[in-house]
């Protein structure tokens, strides 16, 4: 019951964080759009169909992160957080029925992590070049890795609070279905890099 009460004073706080930062930061009407496009994209292959499941109590398979992480790319750390953690995160909690104790480190924390990969916007999308470079795939790579580690130190944490598993435990759980996840997740970003280049040239986000 504490846990239930903890998620669901998180999400009332988040509600108004995001309307806090809505008031500090502008979306233009073309990041609306973009956003919620890629976030319904994420929502779709969190879809049962499109994910394969491999652990018994959540934890999926999936290319969930591949729009996440562009989110993070395009828009940076705090519209790229309030995308993924808050809004996505949001959504996605009340989908899996897996109840409102699990959003702060499942979902709030554990998506909103993606939004890392923004911090490391201007190494990797310039919008004065579209040219495919070995620093700007690393550097793509490198923050994927940075937003998967506090996705999975996240979701370890949530493991240890609500299902009482030990730190080693809860981060081997994690790592079984977050693992192959961030394997496929890379190589699909690998792949959408030069696209993205171009699309970041001719559209760039502010």
């Amino acid at each position: 019951f504490p846990a239930y009460i903890m998620g669901v004073i998180t999400i009332g706080f988040s509600i108004y964080l995001l309307s806090f930062i809505f008031d500090k930061t502008r979306f233009s009407v073309r990041d609306m759009i973009e956003i919620a496009m890629l976030i319904g994209l994420a929502i779709v292959l969190d879809l049962s169909f499109l994910k394969f499941k491999i652990v018994p109590n959540g934890g999926s398979v999936s290319f969930v992160m591949v729009p996440l992480i562009i989110i993070a790319l395009r828009h940076g750390f705090v519209k790229g957080f309030i995308s993924t953690g808050i809004i996505f995160g949001l959504t996605t909690c009340l989908l899996d029925g897996y109840g409102f104790f699990t959003f702060p480190f499942d979902y709030l924390l554990g998506f909103g992590s993606m939004a890392f990969a923004g911090l490391f916007k201007k190494y990797i999308l310039q919008k004065d070049n579209s040219k495919f470079t070995f620093i700007g795939i690393l550097t793509l790579l490198l923050s994927f890795v940075v937003a998967l580690v506090g996705r999975t130190l996240s979701s370890t944490i949530s493991g240890m609070l609500f299902y009482g598993l030990g730190f080693v435990d809860s981060l081997i759980y994690q790592l079984t279905y977050l693992g192959p996840s961030a394997l496929i997740c890379l190589v699909a970003l690998a792949l959408l890099y030069k696209p993205l280049l171009i699309i970041n040239r001719l559209y760039p986000a502010k």
